[in-house]
């Protein structure tokens, strides 16, 4: 994969867009499909060093709605997406813990991406990362492009819309980075 967003970056095509990606590889004779993952890993790989300079207070982070235990769950929706009740039956509390000891700006539990949007104008971050399915973190990433702020996304391990799973550990990982 890494081999070829170098072939594409050095080649100097047009990959500003999911549709100009899908039209590379249609000219690579590439499978179509996998323009969402690889969308995802160039968008991550070129902004990696302005989301890692970008101090932690200046950085949020959204979570799928999916990550919580939809039988457990009883968090309430608010105006900022929903609000963990720490309850343990998922791991948004683990994500949470991890953001505030390193000192970010804040997690959000969104259902959607109209919300995203709203918090990113309210709150300005620097910097964003976003958890979900390939699918969603590809189509915010081009949208979070389009305001210039850095973006780093961590795929789904186990996607579906319901009780998804995601490894901790990257997403902690990418939540350290620091220049």
């Amino acid at each position: 994969m890494r081999d070829l967003i170098r072939a594409v970056l050095d080649a100097g095509m047009d990959i500003g867009t999911r549709t100009a990606l899908q039209h590379v590889l249609y000219k690579l004779e590439m499978d179509p499909t996998k323009v969402d993952e690889l969308y995802v890993h160039i968008k991550n790989d070129t902004n990696v060093q302005a989301f890692s300079s970008t101090p932690y207070g200046a950085r949020i982070i959204f979570l799928p709605q999916c990550l919580r235990n939809a039988e457990k769950c009883r968090a309430p929706l608010k105006e900022e997406g929903f609000e963990c009740l720490r309850c343990g039956s998922c791991i948004v509390p683990k994500v949470m813990d991890a953001a505030q000891r390193l000192g970010y700006a804040g997690v959000f539990v969104a259902p959607g991406g109209s919300m995203v949007h709203r918090i990113i104008r309210r709150r300005r971050p620097r910097a964003v990362m976003g958890v979900a399915c390939m699918f969603e973190l590809a189509e915010g990433a081009e949208k979070i492009s389009m305001l210039g702020l850095p973006i780093q996304g961590v795929p789904l391990l186990k996607d579906g819309c319901r009780d998804t799973l995601v490894d901790i550990d990257a997403i902690i990982e990418v939540m350290e980075k620091r220049k």
